[in-house]
C-alpha cells in the first residue's frame, strides 16, 4: 500500500514539473509603449515590406554547397544589396509561438500553440524530407515572387524575408533575417546570429514605432547604422 501510495506521488511530483515546464508562469509589464527613444516624432517615410516563409530554415539561404537555397539573396548580397542574420528560435517552435513572438519581443510557451496554418514550404519537409524536387521547386517559386517585389521596389523601400517558424532539431532552430534595400551599400560576408525575439525592436526602429513593453530583445545596432547611419 505505502509502495503504491508512493509511485502515485512521484507521477504527481513528475506531472506538476512537466506542467510547469509547458506552462510557465511569465510576468508582464503593465506599462504603455512610447516612441520617446527616437529623436523625430514625425511619421516614417519608409516602406517595410515583411516577407513570412514558413518553415524556411537558415540553411535554405545561407548553405551554398547544395542547390536547395534562394539563390537571389547570394546575388543581392554579392551587389551589397542586401544583408542577413541568422537567428534562433527559443522552444516552442511552431508556427503561432514564432509569430507571438515576432510581435512582441517575448518568449511565448506551448500554452499558446492553439493553432497552426499550413503552407506549401511548411507542408512538402514533414511529408517528403528536407531535400527533395519539390522543396527546390518551392524554394525557386519564392525566388520569383521576391524578384518580382524587388524590382517594383523604391529607394526609401525595404523588403525582409524571414520565416514563420523553426523546427525542433539545431539546423531547424535557426531561421533567416535578409534585410533587402536599394540603399544598402554594404558587403558584409559573415553572418551574424542574433535571436529571433531581436527582429521585434529592430522592426520598430526601422519603422520608427513604439517597442512592445514586455520586449525581451535588442536593436540589431549595425543594421540601422549600414542602412540609414543611425546610432542607438
Amino acid at each position: 500500500m505505502k509502495s503504491e501510495l508512493l509511485v502515485i506521488c512521484f507521477h504527481l511530483l513528475g506531472f506538476i514539473v512537466l506542467m510547469h515546464g509547458l506552462f510557465p508562469f511569465s510576468s508582464s509589464v503593465n506599462k504603455i509603449a512610447n516612441r520617446s527613444c527616437f529623436d523625430s516624432q514625425e511619421s516614417s517615410k519608409r516602406h517595410v515590406m515583411l516577407m513570412i516563409i514558413d518553415a524556411l530554415r537558415a540553411d535554405y539561404v545561407f548553405n551554398r554547397n547544395h542547390s536547395y537555397y534562394l539563390k537571389s539573396i547570394e546575388k543581392l548580397e554579392e551587389n551589397g544589396k542586401c544583408l542577413s542574420y541568422k537567428l534562433r528560435s527559443h522552444s516552442p517552435t511552431i508556427t503561432l509561438p514564432r509569430l507571438k513572438a515576432l510581435l512582441t519581443g517575448t518568449i511565448p510557451s506551448f500554452r499558446d500553440a492553439i493553432f497552426n496554418y499550413g503552407s506549401s514550404l511548411d507542408q512538402i519537409g514533414p511529408a517528403s524530407g528536407a531535400f527533395n524536387d519539390f522543396v527546390k521547386d518551392k524554394l525557386l517559386e519564392y525566388d520569383e515572387i521576391k524578384n518580382n517585389i524587388f524590382s517594383k521596389m523604391t529607394e526609401n523601400d525595404m523588403l525582409i524575408i524571414t520565416s514563420g517558424y523553426g523546427g525542433s532539431s539545431h539546423v531547424e532552430t535557426f531561421v533567416p533575417a535578409c534585410f533587402i534595400s536599394q540603399k544598402c551599400q554594404n558587403k558584409i560576408l559573415n553572418i551574424e546570429e542574433y535571436l529571433r525575439i531581436d527582429l521585434t525592436p529592430t522592426l520598430s526602429a526601422l519603422l520608427q514605432i513604439s517597442i512592445s513593453s514586455n520586449n525581451l530583445g535588442i536593436i540589431i545596432e549595425n543594421l540601422l547604422q549600414n542602412f540609414y547611419n543611425k546610432n542607438k
